[in-house]
């Protein structure tokens, strides 16, 4: 199916955890250039007759859609990166529970696993 990520093991699932950190940082990077550059009104304010002037206050409104538009963004690709963390948190309790149920099942030691990696067994 067309985009759609198959998660099939714990280590997969923590790459798409720091795989998403990029998309974070290029938020970012983008909104610093975009209230640096795109929405600078310097030019537009050289003198009071200046016939541009009336685009400086634009430039504000801009400046404003610009932070409101990265304040959405920051909250929700927050929310998703923390889902996808408690999908993982909740990946290895359920292997783990899965795994200590067949070994109880097949008179195995128990396993514990701690933060993904074996603890003791």
């Amino acid at each position: 199916m067309t985009g759609q990520i198959d998660i099939t093991s714990i280590p997969r699932m923590q790459g798409l955890i720091e795989a998403m950190q990029t998309p974070a940082a290029e938020g970012g990077e983008l909104m610093e250039y975009a209230t640096t550059w795109v929405t600078q009104k310097d030019g537009f304010e050289p003198s009071p007759v200046c016939a541009l002037r009336p685009f400086a206050r634009a430039m504000e409104a801009m400046e404003s859609a610009f932070d409101d538009a990265f304040s959405t963004y920051q909250q929700r690709w927050t929310g998703l990166t923390e889902g996808v963390a408690q999908s993982l948190i909740d990946f290895e309790v359920t292997e783990g529970k899965v795994t200590d149920g067949f070994d109880k099942l097949l008179h195995r030691r128990t396993r514990v696993y701690v933060d993904g990696k074996l603890a003791y067994e």
